[in-house]
């Protein structure tokens, strides 16, 4: 597994998404302005409140994404000597895990990976772990048998 195909398949998921969620504010905001052009009563004060909790849930999916986007972009491709913040690891039951931002499998690979935010309690025990190290994983012992 090569980190730097890992991170760009992330860039990619979340770039798109990106642009789902800003598409879906253009049309909620056009939605809004729509309302307030024929607020006729309590029935589109509702329906315009609606929008707008609808554009607040958008604008802060947008925001995470955004910051999550931030966070790949920051971590750079050297090959790390204890599982950090960029570190791509596999361990002895075969799993991969990304340490970056927790959008879970990678899309795009041959073989699944997860991408797991670097504050999840995966990444918790894992941190400042080396290759050859262990730690218990669904109730079982695994070892580090990969790290970049």
């Amino acid at each position: 597994m090569n980190k730097q195909l890992v991170k760009e398949n992330c860039v990619e998921f979340l770039a798109q998404k990106l642009h789902e969620v800003k598409s879906a504010i253009e049309g909620i905001q056009e939605g809004i302005q729509q309302e307030s052009k024929s607020s006729a009563g309590d029935k589109y004060e509702t329906s315009r409140e609606m929008l707008q909790q609808d554009l607040n849930r958008l604008l802060t999916q947008k925001s995470v994404i955004e910051n999550d986007l931030s966070v790949l972009n920051s971590i750079r491709n050297e090959n790390s000597l204890q599982a950090a913040l960029g570190s791509l690891l596999e361990i002895s039951s075969g799993e991969c895990f990304f340490i970056a931002v927790g959008i879970g499998k990678v899309p795009g690979l041959k073989k699944d990976c997860f991408a797991i935010s670097v504050s999840s309690p995966l990444a918790k025990l894992i941190l400042g772990k080396k290759k050859g190290d262990s730690f218990l994983f669904k109730n079982k012992k695994v070892t580090i048998v990969k790290l970049q």
